[in-house]
């Protein structure tokens, strides 16, 4: 039996906010996956909520909202839920397990489980109570070519109503309709990513040409303005009584019959049809370039230094032990212009390794910048404190860096909660005073939407500051070059001689 979930002229807005996240809404979902796109901020995120409960809107109606799972950007795996999904011994269950390559071992590793792994078996659950509308939001972050594949089998598999929220282009290519958020705007558009990214481009090309016979028209009646304004100030001056003899008496009454029967004032009454026509006009073209969605880009404007010393990291070949996982490697350094992505499949000590690389530099913890996979709740407080004790001209700086990264700096300093991408945009523009002689990241594009990926490539390809970083955004390797550390089967293997591609 088929279901669907419709937005009927939904509006809302933030409390704290000035405009209107979203006005007047229609949308339409059905048994099938449809893709939600847009920048950091624009209200993804904010849709999901509305869906599920968890948001109310200001206006307007949510039909057929029940039944929803919804599987966060944040993965949050409990030792009981996990318990009771391997325990359970229904072929449903089974088969997902199978399906997900998820383990009875993932119960003793929970608290050592990769991010990868742990959004492998909150899909597999997630899929297995079979909820009428399964709502996946940015569900490939973190995860590995192998991993990534098992999970895009498991989505053709599920058969209810599917909402994705992500920035992964071959993912949404799935989809068999996508809405574009734009905020105010809103617009569903059929077909996959590739087909409504090609309609959109289309309606821009479309506004921009509407933008321009606007302007041509504005010109044309600001000209035609300014001489009935003309007309009216000398129609005024013909009409006043004052410039008359003290006796012209017969002047006064053709005065007086021009007033009484309105023609004294026609140049006036035209004068005042036209400012409501440019009016109109004005308003249409706030309207038409607000459409208009500009790309701008950070490049190569974020000023660091190379390091002055010979080696930032550097050891001899051995064992490193994290506790619970030991690698073995050869000898590893990284110099001031090292360019490194670390790779390796989820769960094979990547993330360890970061974390215990960063308290074994050659360098001052103000000369590294580091980011993690996901930022907890201390990160996030440690930025935010950050960022109220800047000085007002530094505040300047870092909404310019955020606006060049794709976020609208309002959104920053109204918002009361933002996205995972606007934390990631924050802690990366506060870091840009700082000048790091070493940039450890972890997962950099995720959270991230396409434009500020595209911008963090121009950044990471010119900045002069060692590099080591992990990813599994093979397009995003593949336009870096840089050189690559493997690890594999226990072992880190490092390559002066390799370029990733």
């Amino acid at each position: 039996m088929l279901s669907h979930l419709s937005f009927h002229n939904i509006s809302f807005r933030f409390p704290t906010a000035s405009s209107y996240l979203m006005r007047d809404v229609n949308l339409h979902f059905r048994n099938q996956w449809t893709g939600i796109v847009g920048r950091n901020g624009s209200g993804k995120t904010t849709l999901t909520k509305l869906i599920t409960g968890e948001l109310k809107p200001d206006s307007g109606e949510i039909i057929g909202n029940n039944g929803v799972e919804y599987y966060p950007q944040e993965p949050v795996l409990t030792y009981n839920a996990l318990e009771e999904f391997l325990y359970d011994d229904s072929n449903e269950s089974g088969f997902w397990k199978s399906r997900l390559a998820i383990g009875y071992d993932f119960l003793e590793r929970i608290e050592h489980l990769s991010y990868g792994e742990k959004k492998r078996a909150l899909l597999a659950m997630a899929i297995f109570h079979n909820p009428k509308i399964l709502i996946l939001d940015e569900p490939t972050n973190h995860l590995d070519k192998e991993s990534r594949d098992l999970f895009v089998t498991a989505m053709s598999k599920y058969k209810g109503i599917g909402i994705l929220v992500s920035h992964d282009r071959e993912l949404l290519d799935a989809c068999e309709s996508c809405v574009f958020m734009e905020p105010p705007f809103v617009i569903q558009r059929m077909g996959n990513y590739t087909q409504g990214n090609l309609e959109k481009k289309r309606e821009e090309e479309e506004v921009a040409n509407d933008l321009d016979a606007i302007r041509k028209t504005k010109k044309k009646l600001e000209k035609e303005l300014k001489r009935r304004t003309e007309d009216a100030l000398v129609a005024d001056g013909k009409r006043s009584k004052k410039r008359l003899a003290l006796h012209d008496s017969d002047g006064r009454g053709r005065i007086g019959l021009a007033i009484v029967s309105g023609k004294d004032g026609q140049a006036g009454k035209l004068k005042s049809q036209l400012e409501s026509r440019v009016d109109r006009i004005y308003q249409k073209e706030t309207e038409i370039r607000l459409k208009l969605s500009k790309k701008e880009t950070l490049g190569a404007s974020w000023e660091t230094g190379y390091s002055k010393k010979d080696f930032l990291f550097l050891k001899d070949a051995g064992e490193l032990d994290f506790g619970y996982l030991k690698l073995s490697s050869g000898n590893l350094s990284i110099t001031p212009k090292s360019k490194i992505v670390l790779t390796g499949a989820n769960g094979s000590g990547k993330s360890s390794f970061l974390k215990w690389l960063s308290s074994h530099l050659n360098l001052t913890n103000d000369k590294v910048f580091y980011l993690p996979q996901e930022l907890t709740n201390q990160n996030k407080n440690e930025i935010d404190l950050s960022w109220k004790n800047t000085d007002t001209k530094n505040k300047g700086e870092i909404l310019s860096v955020i606006h060049r990264l794709g976020t609208d700096p309002e959104r920053i300093l109204e918002s009361k909660e933002f996205s995972p991408g606007e934390w990631k945009k924050l802690s990366f523009a506060m870091a840009v005073g700082s000048r790091p002689e070493l940039l450890i990241l972890d997962e950099p594009t995720n959270h991230l939407d396409l434009v500020s990926i595209e911008v963090l490539e121009s950044i990471l390809i010119s900045i002069h500051s060692a590099i080591l970083l992990v990813s599994h955004d093979i397009r995003f390797l593949e336009r870096l070059s840089f050189l690559e550390w493997k690890i594999q089967d226990g072992k880190l293997y490092s390559n002066a001689n390799t370029t990733f591609y």
